[in-house]
């Protein structure tokens, strides 16, 4: 009787261990379930105000008139930095070749447009002597150049020690010294800083 009486608080114990395993899982897997809804609504939100500012910024650069007019306001409501780097007008009304291309320059900080017309070659790089000057100490004084061959636009990596990559759609190249062909909504990572190209 007494040995059956220890196999029944044995088994007891063991009942109320497994209860315990059983109940701390099941906070796991809610906290977990939790965790995961929270993370999906954050993703959307950060997708929204994506969209969002992205609108902001393509409205602003149609609208330059506006944004010279009203400056001050802009920068209240926006907490992105927008810059227009703009050729002179003569570029609009002469004959001479070139390519038009909108540059989108996202930092860790800050966002930036550019509207550019490469005639023969830029660069880009930390120097103040480039075309498209940016705040990164990840990159080097001249890091890439674009060169028009004809009516297409290349890239290249002047400086090979710093990695640079294009990405194309979900496909991600190296850049070297030998030019790449840029496509409209290709991507140039660099350091701390992405750079998306639009033809025009």
């Amino acid at each position: 009787m007494a040995a059956a009486g220890m196999i029944t608080a044995l088994d007891l114990d063991i009942i109320i261990i497994i209860c315990e395993v059983l109940l701390i899982a099941g906070v796991l897997i809610n906290i977990f379930r939790f965790h995961k809804k929270n993370k999906n609504l954050s993703e959307i939100v950060s997708l929204q105000k994506d969209r969002i500012r992205e609108e902001k910024l393509d409205s602003m650069l149609q609208n330059k008139r506006y944004v010279e007019q009203d400056s001050a306001k802009s920068v209240t409501n926006n907490p992105y930095d927008v810059t227009y780097h703009e050729e002179e007008d003569a570029v609009y009304e002469g004959s001479r070749e070139h390519i038009g291309v909108q540059v989108e320059e996202k930092g860790i900080l800050s966002t930036k447009k550019y509207v550019i017309h490469v005639f023969e070659h830029i660069e880009i790089g930390r120097a103040d002597t480039n075309k498209i000057i940016l705040n990164d100490v990840a990159i080097s004084s001249q890091q890439i150049q674009l060169l028009r061959a004809g009516t297409r636009l290349f890239v290249k990596n002047l400086d090979e020690e710093v990695n640079v990559t294009l990405k194309r759609m979900k496909k991600v190249y190296p850049l070297t010294k030998d030019a790449v062909c840029i496509q409209s909504g290709d991507q140039i990572l660099l350091g701390n800083t992405t750079l998306r190209f639009v033809l025009i």
